[in-house]
């Protein structure tokens, strides 16, 4: 329908609104940032801004009008959306590692980092600060949240389920399989889990129906990495 080169490699998107942000790579591996898009007519895709944030982005959610985005090695960035053609940074928080997965529910942000899941308070986006944290069984690499139970994919196929409820103390419910794969990212809709799988060239599909108790429901072969 329609297509967009853009300045870097791809490498997480956020749909909102007419709008999509997207996590860019840059050819030097060096720098990299985010660009926002218009895809409110999808034959003419236009983009609005370039933001550089001086790292390789690998991750964005977007909740209000704040943008967070999880880098490579200068942490996670907020920035103020609210002007999509003139994006401003706001603040940017140091974690112990690279960020791999970011999801933002009301005035907390839960980030994967090397081998942890760090829950942050960004009611004041200027100053975000960390509120809790919990060692994973294995890197993880995406996170999700829903009803109070956080679902971390990790890079061997797995999927923890923990309950953050109490975002100062979450608690290792269930870690869920494990395989020589790797879940580079997900997404929830009614009630189940769609897991990309980078390595196999798998979509992989959760039954959440008990979120206690996750099920694999059933797996599709793609035609290139997911």
């Amino acid at each position: 329908v329609g297509k967009l080169d853009l300045d870097g490699e791809p490498m997480d998107m956020f749909w909102n609104g007419g709008l999509v942000y997207v996590a860019v790579l840059s050819d030097d591996e060096k720098t990299g940032g985010i660009q926002i898009v218009d895809v409110s007519d999808w034959p003419a895709l236009t983009l609005v801004s370039v933001t550089d944030l001086g790292d390789n982005a690998d991750t964005v959610v977007v909740s209000g009008n704040l943008a967070l985005v999880g880098t490579a090695r200068s942490g996670m960035h907020i920035l103020d959306v609210s002007d999509p053609t003139a994006v401003r940074p706001i603040s940017a928080l140091t974690c112990r590692g690279p960020i791999t997965g970011v999801f933002s529910e009301g005035d907390v942000a839960y980030v994967t980092a090397e081998t942890e899941l760090l829950i942050l308070d960004v009611s004041d986006p200027a100053f975000p600060i960390e509120i809790g944290a919990l060692n994973m069984p294995r890197n993880p690499v995406e996170v999700l949240v829903s009803k109070g139970l956080a679902y971390v994919g990790d890079n061997k196929a797995g999927m923890a389920v923990i309950d953050v409820s109490d975002p100062k103390s979450p608690v290792l419910l269930l870690d869920y399989g494990a395989g020589e794969n790797e879940s580079s990212r997900m997404f929830a809709s009614d009630g189940l889990v769609y897991i990309a799988d980078s390595r196999q060239e798998v979509l992989g599909i959760i039954d959440l129906s008990e979120p206690k108790m996750p099920v694999l429901i059933g797996s599709l072969d793609t035609p290139e990495f997911v």
